[in-house]
């Protein structure tokens, strides 16, 4: 075992050496971006002659101009591309990684290692050191399955066997302990991630998800998916970890601004505000229930609803006997039952007449009446009424 943890701490160092490395690199890259971007910006109207005094000119002019956009929208990709693989890089130092998986792909050749962190990391050559903890070849470390596994790529399933599976607790470059093991979670492993939760916002839970909680996240057979628990068992958890593979497995298809999190309240919001950027993702659209409703009523151009500070309050004063009575089980149970008497009770028509003659007789209204018995008694009234204006 102590060769073992010697070899995990001289990956760890060789993994964080390199993380430091591009880290710097990173930043170089962003200083200089921006100081030669901002220059451009500052001489762009030298570089272009406006000239529009005939068509060719004019032409000419538009060229220029479109050919600098292009040049700054290239620039401006680069890098938001270069600040985001940053701000991974800067999460990836805290903790590299937490598990590695020793699989063989039942090729004939070694087994290969893979360590899975909260995002993924890959050297210039693209070898990965790390890979996302929401990548196909990650399910095989939260299946806590030892022997003959499988995992999905592009809806095709390969046949492996895992040879060890191995959780880590890191700080930075240190390595604090490890576990092989093939059930779940280690009991240390939840201890830390709960250590690390003050309470005050919710963290992600990627280093200590069930074989169970994995289900859920990475379910792709459901349109609608219902989670059940008890309070505590860590449903809102389970969801956001959802929230986040999807926005990874769906990449070229959705982004955040597709998703809307519909919560209880804004201390709510407030409380899973940390999670998916933790992850490498911007937060979706997150309203509470009444905002959302509010949002629809307006569209509608319907009353507004009531503010909630107002909502509250007024639930805090007392109701009259009028107020209670509506809202017992006892006047519900008569509107029923009232219902139930009124629709067996047949309106009683009058013939329609002009000048003193019979233009409807009444028995001509009854017949139309009781050609639609299926329907409620208002919608019969109003068919009744809509057939004798088109009729006569």
């Amino acid at each position: 075992m102590e060769k073992q943890r010697i070899l995990e701490k001289r990956h760890l160092s060789f993994v964080y050496q390199i993380l430091v490395t591009r880290k710097k690199a990173l930043r170089s890259f962003l200083d200089k971006g921006y100081a030669s971007h901002l220059q451009d910006l500052q001489t762009i109207g030298t570089d272009i002659r406006l000239n529009f005094d005939n068509l060719s000119d004019s032409l000419e002019t538009y060229a220029a101009i479109e050919s600098k956009n292009r040049e700054i929208d290239q620039m401006n990709l680069s890098l938001q591309t270069a600040e985001k693989e940053l701000a991974a890089v800067e999460r990836l130092l805290q903790s590299p990684y937490f598990g590695k998986i020793v699989v063989d792909f039942l090729d004939g050749e070694s087994a290969e290692s893979f360590y899975i962190g909260i995002n993924g990391f890959a050297v210039e050559d693209s070898h990965n050191l790390v890979y996302v903890w929401r990548s196909p070849i990650a399910e095989l470390f939260y299946n806590n399955t030892l022997g003959d596994s499988s995992y999905q790529v592009n809806e095709h399933e390969i046949a492996v066997s895992i040879k060890n599976r191995r959780q880590l607790i890191v700080a930075h470059d240190k390595l604090i302990r490890f576990f092989d093991t093939s059930v779940a979670i280690q009991d240390d492993v939840l201890l830390t991630a709960l250590e690390k939760n003050d309470g005050k916002k919710m963290r992600d839970i990627t280093t200590s998800i069930q074989r169970e909680q994995n289900a859920v996240i990475r379910d792709q057979s459901s349109q609608t998916l219902l989670v059940n628990g008890v309070a505590g068992s860590g449903k809102t958890s389970v969801i956001m970890q959802r929230v986040a593979y999807l926005l990874y497995q769906y990449r070229s298809q959705i982004t955040s601004d597709n998703v809307l999190i519909l919560s209880p309240n804004q201390d709510f919001i407030h409380y899973i505000s940390d999670v998916l950027p933790s992850l490498g993702e911007k937060n979706p659209l997150n309203q509470t229930i009444r905002q959302f409703c509010s949002y629809l009523l307006q569209e509608a151009n319907t009353v507004p609803l009531e503010n909630e500070e107002a909502y509250f309050f007024r639930l805090q004063e007392p109701t009259s006997f009028q107020t209670e009575t509506l809202r017992s089980n006892e006047f519900v149970a008569f509107l029923q039952e009232s219902a139930s008497k009124t629709a067996l009770i047949e309106p009683s028509f009058h013939s329609i007449l002009r000048k003193g003659k019979v233009v409807i007789a009444k028995e001509k209204i009854q017949s139309i009446y009781q050609s639609t018995p299926q329907l409620p008694m208002i919608e019969r009234l109003q068919a009744t009424k809509k057939r004798l204006i088109n009729e006569w």
